[in-house]
């Protein structure tokens, strides 16, 4: 068992043991597609070292699985000691995991509902990927898209959320109801 594996394991068995308070959350509501996305974001995020990568899984899923829990992600991120990470940036990383992985839960909570429409709506806090990021965000407030396939920019399928330094949300319509 290599190292950072061992480290992960003791770490979120520390963890499990301090019982801290945290928000009751539902672990069946995290998917096997919120958790390939989770792994798939994490592998193209150039901050992380490649052999690093399943360890920061490991931390990320855990701060999801206990309700966004930041501060998990927070210390375990510490832990691992990536020097060339600072608290800000490890801030800024677990934002945008637990962030993206809200939405994706959020989007399949609505399509089990059967919601199929949706409004974005920006935060009126800039985005903070990019300034090109923010003007079309902020151009897409109260645009309508379908759930399921978010709304198309430049060939590409986007949803609230879902894109680091987005603070954007999105509104589910009940169909027919202002018809």
């Amino acid at each position: 068992m290599s190292r950072i594996r061992l480290f992960s394991r003791i770490f979120i068995d520390l963890l499990d043991k301090r019982k801290m308070p945290t928000v009751k959350f539902d672990k069946s509501l995290v998917t096997a597609d919120v958790k390939a996305d989770l792994l798939a974001t994490i592998k193209t995020l150039n901050e992380i070292p490649a052999e690093h990568v399943k360890a920061v899984y490991r931390i990320a899923l855990s701060s999801i699985e206990r309700g966004r829990d930041l501060y998990t992600f927070q210390t375990g991120m510490e832990r691992l000691r990536l020097n060339h990470l600072d608290k800000r940036d490890i801030s800024e990383i677990g934002l945008f995991l637990n962030n993206r992985a809200t939405t994706l839960i959020d989007r399949n909570k609505c399509k089990e509902i059967g919601f199929k429409r949706a409004r974005w709506v920006y935060s009126g806090a800039p985005c903070t990927g990019s300034s090109f990021q923010d003007e079309l965000h902020r151009t897409l407030n109260g645009t309508e898209f379908t759930i399921a396939d978010g709304i198309n920019v430049r060939g590409t399928a986007i949803w609230p959320g879902m894109e680091r330094g987005c603070k954007c949300m999105s509104k589910s319509m009940i169909e027919g109801l202002f018809e």
